[in-house]
């Protein structure tokens, strides 16, 4: 079985178009369209908060069109907060940041709650070749 940081097309963390899924039915796209109903009936405020993976996970496992196309669906997303893209010293694995990367974030939290910073969104600054 393929492990995290295998990179292959049988990597189960690739994601290419035929693997890529931003119908009103995929599971987290229904979610996201409930909570907005929900926050509506409620006259609450929906943010969603976009924490980056790690930028190797991105460039290696997701093809450029998915990559594109995940990047302009964000950008329609009126509730969507961007928060910053960590070095990659700041990940434990692809995904989880590890001790730098849990305090550098806990700290922009504590700011976004504060300010509620909109930001914007992050666009790769390493190549594969820089990997």
């Amino acid at each position: 079985m393929p492990g995290e940081r295998d990179f292959g097309e049988h990597s189960p963390n690739y994601i290419n178009r035929a693997r890529f899924d931003l119908s009103p039915t995929q599971f987290n796209i229904a979610g996201i369209d409930e909570m907005r109903e929900q926050t509506a009936e409620r006259g609450a405020e929906l943010r969603i908060i976009h924490i980056p993976y790690r930028q190797e996970l991105q460039l290696k496992l997701r093809t450029a069109p998915v990559r594109d196309d995940w990047d302009a669906w964000r950008q329609a997303q009126p509730e969507l907060c961007f928060f910053p893209q960590l070095p990659e010293d700041h990940y434990y694995d692809l995904r989880h940041p590890n001790t730098k990367g849990r305090d550098a974030l806990s700290r922009y939290f504590v700011d976004w709650l504060e300010e509620t910073p909109r930001g914007r969104l992050t666009t790769l600054f390493l190549t594969i070749e820089d990997l």
